[in-house]
């Protein structure tokens, strides 16, 4: 019983770690090249080089950006996708 309490204590703050994170960490939905569907190595590769538009990643690598990060959705192409990106922007406007 004595470890499930611990454990139970342990998820409680891992939890509230990630949630603090989320909470301070920049938006990045208004910059271009990243939207949701940009991968995690593509962000990583970017930000490890000494790139001057590119602020070097001060933390590591969580399994997704956006698992901190707000990110933008994908641009909208003339394509069917298009139209249901087109609805999900709406559905999820920024003001």
């Amino acid at each position: 019983m004595k470890a499930l309490g611990i454990f139970t204590i342990l998820v409680i703050l891992v939890s509230w770690a990630f949630g603090i994170a989320a909470a301070v960490a920049p938006d990045v939905e208004r910059l271009s090249g990243h939207a949701i569907t940009v991968g995690r190595d593509a962000c990583i590769s970017c930000h490890a080089q000494p790139i001057d538009a590119a602020p070097a990643m001060n933390h590591p690598p969580a399994p997704t950006c956006g698992f901190c990060h707000l990110q933008g959705l994908p641009p909208v192409d003339q394509t069917s996708s298009g139209a249901a990106t087109e609805r999900m922007r709406s559905i999820h406007a920024v003001p």
